[in-house]
């Protein structure tokens, strides 16, 4: 009976080290050894150009600078025209490839998008990077949103604007049988995130269209990941600085063009895969109201401080 005991205490041991080393080797290939081997797309080969939503700030802006830096050419699409003008000619000055703008407020419904539609006539697109998206001013309780125009503000920035673009670009790449999109959700797409609900909401669907998507157009030799990155440097982040488990906008890009084709959804970064490894086991373990009001209490901090910053503002 001892032996048997200890036979079962050695495989369970073995398991759970087997177990460990596989999750290692899983972690070191998707964000190093992948990347390495060529396992992840030449874009080089998938097209002319790279399409990028919210292109002149943060992410977008850092994303559109690796493209160009890989040897796309870049359309930029955000809101504010002189924006776009001067990361047009920065890109072309540092990387000499062409670049085309268009000035979109993702806000408007569909009948906005004529001048993104136009802007993408004739080209051969290698990357659609559905960047663009808006959050709150700060946490805030659901019914004490002021304005009613921010629901229909958000739904059409985080939401329409990736269903809308992924249709117009998709047909294109599925004619030529290949492609890349990427779409930037949200680490509170899968945490439960109180005093978010509206942000958080419109990222958990672009999750769940890229995971349907991407099973769609697998096969016909297009990749779609999801991507929930956590905190990065940036004007929505309010992070100005990097750190630990806060990269920059440059150092996310980086790590996360390293993971496509090897994951359908992604958390980006290896600081951030380790955030996301953390709250998943939390939430298979400890009971649910633990993790709830974990966060939930880090949102009420966060909203307090946002709440005394404006009072000394005004006083």
């Amino acid at each position: 009976m001892v032996c048997v005991i200890e036979l079962l205490g050695y495989a369970a041991a073995l398991f759970l080290v087997s177990k460990i080393a596989l999750a290692v080797y899983r972690f070191v290939y998707i964000f190093f050894l992948g990347d390495m081997l060529g396992h992840t797309p030449n874009y080089k080969k998938l097209g002319e150009w790279a399409v990028i939503t919210g292109a002149t700030d943060g992410i977008g802006k850092a994303y559109a600078m690796e493209f160009a830096r890989r040897g796309l050419n870049v359309l930029l699409i955000s809101r504010t025209q002189s924006k776009l003008d001067q990361v047009a000619k920065e890109i072309e000055t540092k990387h000499g490839v062409k670049t085309k703008t268009v000035a979109m407020d993702f806000t408007q419904g569909l009948s906005a998008y004529g001048p993104v539609k136009q802007g993408l006539e004739g080209l051969d697109i290698a990357v659609l990077v559905n960047n663009v998206g808006m959050n709150y001013d700060h946490p805030e309780y659901f019914t004490e949103i002021p304005d009613d125009k921010f629901t229909e503000n958000i739904l059409n920035c985080n939401a329409l604007s990736v269903t809308a673009m992924t249709r117009f670009v998709l047909p294109h790449m599925l004619e030529k049988k290949k492609g890349v999109i990427i779409n930037l959700s949200s680490f509170s797409a899968v945490m439960p995130t109180a005093l978010l609900t509206q942000y958080s909401a419109t990222k958990a669907y672009v999750a769940q269209l890229s995971s349907g998507l991407a099973t769609e157009v697998r096969a016909r030799g297009v990749i779609v990941q999801s991507t929930t990155p956590a905190f990065v440097c940036s004007n929505m982040s309010k992070y100005t600085s990097p750190r630990l488990f806060v990269p920059s906008a440059e150092q996310f890009v980086r790590a996360q063009l390293r993971t496509v084709g090897l994951e359908t959804e992604t958390f980006g970064c290896p600081s951030h895969k380790i955030q996301g490894m953390a709250a998943g086991f939390g939430n298979r373990n400890l009971p649910e109201s633990v993790m709830v009001n974990y966060y939930y209490e880090r949102m009420l901090g966060v909203r307090s401080r946002a709440l005394r910053r404006k009072a000394q503002k005004k006083d």
